[in-house]
């Protein structure tokens, strides 16, 4: 077993202490798929009017949301649920980013998987760090940071709507 699969495991493995990612049936996983995409395009829209009423802190708490429930329903078209966010995104880096788990026209029309990695676990990363600033440091949230996170949510999110497939 290589150390990606270990860490997958020790995420999984009911003995451990940090275990908060759980296979899940595949009975209800299309409907979780579905709930999930629509609170994370619900995130989007309350991220935008929080924006345009001049709430850019919350602006970007939205935005970090709507990027973590579309990471929820990745994890959940492929048989998981995560109960924690840093378990959820590092689950999906593994799961999309490392073990090549992607649709064949994603990986041509972002060139290597690296790139996915670059582009989108690191994007969610980034504007969870955003958000955490946000919310609990004294930190004037602008204008521009609420934009820059809302456009990224928007990406992320509809790159993960357009690339979910259902377990086979």
């Amino acid at each position: 077993m290589d150390r990606i699969e270990e860490r997958l495991r020790a995420l999984i493995d009911a003995n451990s202490k940090e275990q908060k990612l759980v296979e899940i049936s595949a009975l209800g996983q299309e409907a979780e798929v579905e709930d999930r995409l629509i609170k994370a395009r619900d995130d989007l829209l309350a991220a935008s009017l929080m924006e345009s009423n001049g709430y850019f802190a919350w602006a970007v708490a939205c935005a970090y949301y709507a990027m973590y429930h579309a990471t929820l329903a990745a994890l959940a078209s492929v048989g998981y649920r995560a109960y924690t966010h840093c378990v959820a995104i590092e689950a999906f880096e593994i799961i999309f980013t490392r073990r090549g788990r992607l649709p064949e026209d994603l990986k041509a029309k972002l060139g290597r998987v690296h790139q996915l990695k670059h582009d989108y676990v690191e994007l969610i990363w980034d504007v969870k760090e955003a958000r955490e600033r946000s919310q609990y440091e004294v930190y004037p949230t602008t204008s521009g940071d609420a934009s820059s996170c809302i456009s990224n949510a928007t990406e992320f999110v509809s790159t993960v709507e357009e690339h979910l497939t259902p377990i086979d």
